[in-house]
């Protein structure tokens, strides 16, 4: 498929980066400075003070430019102050998204989250590449040592993974090379948004790329499902850069500045990302999105409701999201397994389809076997390289240590 080139109103992500000669600004120092600067809560973001916010032009696929994107985002209702119902200078109705201003004061525990999220943005815009990765692998191993709270929750889901005990050598090696790989992936989602076209597309193996593409093609659209595995930013950058429009969606984040930037970052990746807590109007806009053929990236491997499907992996029980079953159900989209690992170089993307599932005629046992299936095909790829799992989080609820 072609590459997305848009009219002579935006500048393309590989444009800017060769005008800039592929370098960082000059002013790393300054910037962290004003990005951590005491003061009005809401924080500097991740831009120099010069540029306001979403200055940098997204990477588009296709003729989704900026200004189609804006108005289509406008029809889902993504929550921003602007558009024909919004507070912004056109809008007359009430605002889609939180008032800031309203909200509650964000907690010292939720200063912290969007500083540090907010360094680390800083860190992986202004490193080089290499230098990023060795900084970022180094703190991952140090996580690990002073971490011992959150080294036993990852230690028993290797066990879980690997079939053995928490104490063998082999556990706590992947352990270990699981906090390194969870925190090169912080700094590379950040490095990836200046890499060039060619570059982002050097970096990346794909395996199946076509069960993507050809939905896409066909107009139907593609449901994506994967783990917290790889690096799931630097694979939507890539397949925008392939042509194939990519959206999501994220869970709400605390405080709201916090969750600002994350989708202000997503968003300078090309990513359109749809916020969980619109209340109940997510499933409408995913199907509009499909109709629109564009590739839904759904990351289902934690159930963040607590009413998902019990299956069962590596021989616990465990819950996983109805979702992506329910959506597959609704516009008949297929579903197609994405799995991603880390290289020295860059990433690997492995994608297959589903294992067709036979219908029933009831929407309840369907989404049960569906979600089922996606559950073996997870266990697959988790096992090819378990330590690329991200899960830091208790993984099984009737498991010690998880």
């Amino acid at each position: 498929m072609g590459r997305c080139r848009a009219g002579a109103d935006r500048v393309g992500l590989s444009e800017r980066v060769a005008r800039r000669g592929d370098r960082r600004d000059r002013r790393p120092l300054c910037q962290l400075l004003v990005l951590l600067r005491p003061g009005t809560w809401g924080g500097a973001g991740l831009l120099p003070r010069r540029e306001p916010r979403l200055a940098r032009p997204p990477v588009c696929a296709r003729d989704h430019g900026p200004a189609g994107r804006r108005s289509w985002l406008g029809r889902l209702g993504r929550g921003r102050d602007v558009g024909p119902r919004g507070r912004g200078p056109n809008g007359t109705g009430r605002a889609r998204g939180p008032d800031v201003s309203q909200a509650a004061s964000p907690s010292p525990r939720e200063r912290i989250a969007y500083r540090a999220f907010a360094t680390v943005g800083w860190l992986g815009r202004t490193l080089p590449t290499h230098t990023g990765r060795m900084l970022f692998r180094w703190a991952g191993s140090l996580a690990y040592h002073v971490a011992p709270r959150v080294r036993s929750i990852v230690a028993a889901n290797q066990a879980m993974v690997l079939g053995r005990s928490v104490e063998d050598p082999l556990v706590q090696a992947a352990t270990k090379e699981a906090f390194r790989r969870y925190a090169r992936y912080w700094f590379d989602a950040f490095d990836v948004v200046d890499w060039s076209d060619d570059r982002i597309d050097a970096a990346f193996v794909w395996n199946g790329i076509e069960h993507l593409a050809d939905p896409v093609a066909a107009g139907t659209g593609v449901i994506a499902v994967l783990p917290h595995m790889g690096n799931w930013d630097a694979a939507g950058r890539a397949m925008l850069q392939r042509g194939l429009p990519v959206v999501s969606v994220a869970e709400r984040l605390r405080p709201d500045e916090l969750f600002r930037l994350f989708l202000e970052h997503r968003q300078a990746l090309g990513m359109t990302i749809i916020g969980l807590d619109q209340d109940g109007r997510v499933g409408r806009a995913l199907t509009t999105a499909l109709g629109e053929s564009r590739v839904v990236a759904l990351v289902a491997d934690r159930d963040l409701t607590g009413r998902g499907v019990e299956v069962e992996m590596f021989g616990g029980r465990r819950k996983l999201p109805a979702g992506p079953a329910l959506l597959a159900l609704s516009s008949d989209a297929p579903i197609v397994v994405a799995s991603i690992y880390e290289t020295p170089t860059g990433w690997r993307c492995v994608l297959h389809p589903l294992e067709e599932v036979p219908r029933t005629g009831s929407r309840r046992e369907d989404a049960t076997a569906i979600t089922r299936e996606i559950a073996r095909a997870f266990e697959r790829a988790i096992s090819a390289s378990p330590p690329d799992w991200h899960l830091f989080q208790p993984g099984w609820s009737d498991r010690v240590g998880t």
